[in-house]
């Protein structure tokens, strides 16, 4: 079994409990803040997976843009679009609120956004997208990781298989 993993940056070291917005936050500004960051990661999916990669990518933060250029993540994309065919679906399944983990380029609100996707050619893809809440509210990405499971790598793959595949990659549900 061979699994692939692009990674478009240097994993921030997020690990930390400590720095996770915990219970004594408000709960309001908390479900603000989720939705606002679940909204950023709607968009820029729905943008890469369209084909708007121009508009993806300036959702990159300054840190993750000057390690991608636009020309690189296009042709990745593309790659990616074409050896895991047509997308069927894509679903958040988790976010996680820090402030400035250890290992951030920068002091900021950071997001992590755990997702799962289906694709045509692949068993599962699962990953997580990085955010930076910027001063004005916005969030642009800091890291991206996706771990996918394609067909062609492992044809006819026992359902134990995948599922052994998806915790080796630490795919969250």
């Amino acid at each position: 079994m061979t699994l692939m993993t692009i990674a478009l940056a240097a994993l921030l070291q997020a690990s930390a409990p400590a720095a996770a917005i915990a219970a004594d936050a408000p709960s309001q500004a908390r479900r603000e803040l989720e939705q606002s960051v679940l909204t950023a990661t709607n968009a820029f999916f729905a943008a890469r997976d369209s084909g708007r990669y121009a508009e993806a990518y300036r959702m990159f933060g300054s840190e993750l843009a000057s390690d991608v250029s636009e020309a690189e993540f296009r042709q990745t994309v593309g790659r990616m679009r074409s050896e895991w065919g047509a997308i069927r679906s894509r679903r958040n399944v988790a976010v996680t609120i820090y402030t400035t983990p250890p290992g951030a380029p920068e002091q900021a609100t950071y997001a992590l956004v755990d997702f799962t996707a289906q694709y045509e050619k692949l068993y599962f893809l699962c990953g997580h997208v990085t955010w930076a809440r910027q001063d004005d509210g916005t969030w642009r990405i800091a890291h991206l990781m996706e771990s996918a499971f394609p067909h062609a790598q492992s044809p006819g793959a026992s359902a134990a298989e995948i599922v052994r595949a998806r915790s080796i990659v630490r795919c969250r549900d």
